[in-house]
């Protein structure tokens, strides 16, 4: 599901791209692409010194911590949609045993992916042109420091003040992005390495610690959260963040509110571990092969 919705996105720019934007708008689009698994500048070759000949794991800029947490969240991906179909196959919708109705779309993000190209280089030239499209005229680019930039411009349907501040850590790879709508919270991510092939993701209403050994997921555990934003009830990075070092951020972690949770997945390798209300209602709590 989260391929689909990163396909369309992808599908979008690319049609408007065509229509007339040029190269700028282009550079983005193949970010975009990247994150839906269909290539682009940004998506890595495969590197002989990293485990399983997979992407390097090594980072040195927002845009390439970017694209490493794109990668592991296919990976992600791919794990729960093999073996949820796999589970589904000999099963009919209707059935109790069925995980036809679960939806698990983790650490997706459009506006998040407009930043995807981020780094030393970037210039507003470029970004600008990709948010022309979607008739932003007043697009700005402020590099506060090294590794740290902030995007503002005006929504083009109601004019709305946005603000999108993404920061990349040197020291740990570990990159932050936090937006906001006329000075309010809409939407922050984070991505930590933690060393040894581990790393933290987090959002808004999702947690996530993930083994990732540059080639494949080898194991993770996730959660998504109840409630809403405007509640009180979600993540924010004043009182949640992890970045830049990730401290306290492991498997427990990113269970803490429990019987709370709207979600969890757990994957050791060889299982997958599901506990969840599917989109009809139903009460899903079981462990299947992956």
């Amino acid at each position: 599901m989260k391929k689909i919705l990163s396909l369309l996105l992808a599908g979008c720019l690319a049609a408007v791209c065509l229509a007339g934007c040029g190269n700028p708008a282009q550079k983005v689009m193949e970010s975009v692409l990247s994150q839906a698994g269909a290539g682009g500048e940004n998506a890595k070759p495969a590197d002989a010194n990293t485990p399983g000949g997979g992407v390097s794991t090594a980072t040195k800029s927002y845009s390439e911590a970017y694209t490493l947490m794109s990668n592991i969240t296919s990976g992600i991906s791919d794990v729960i949609d093999a073996a949820l179909a796999k589970h589904n196959e000999s099963l009919d919708s209707d059935d109790p045993e069925s995980l036809s109705s679960v939806i698990a779309m983790y650490f997706l993000s459009i506006d998040f992916a407009f930043t995807a190209s981020l780094n030393e280089e970037a210039t507003e030239e470029i970004l600008g042109a990709a948010f022309s499209f979607l008739q932003i005229e007043d697009f700005a680019l402020t590099k506060n420091a090294p590794h740290d930039y902030t995007l503002r411009f005006t929504g083009a349907s109601e004019g709305n003040q946005f603000e999108m501040h993404a920061q990349y850590d040197v020291g740990t790879g570990a990159l932050r992005y936090v937006e906001t709508k006329d000075g309010a919270l809409k939407e922050f991510v984070e991505f930590v390495p933690l060393g040894n092939g581990r790393y933290v993701l987090q959002n808004n209403y999702q947690r996530g610690v993930v083994e990732y050994d540059g080639s494949k997921v080898k194991s993770f555990t996730l959660s998504s959260a109840s409630g809403t934003l405007e509640e009180g009830e979600y993540y924010t990075p004043e009182q949640d963040g992890v970045y830049p070092g990730g401290a306290g951020a492991d498997a427990a972690w990113v269970v803490a509110r429990g019987d709370d949770l709207a979600q969890r997945f757990v994957y050791d390798g060889s299982s997958l571990q599901i506990d969840t209300v599917d989109f009809m209602g139903s009460k899903k709590d079981m462990t299947i092969p992956a």
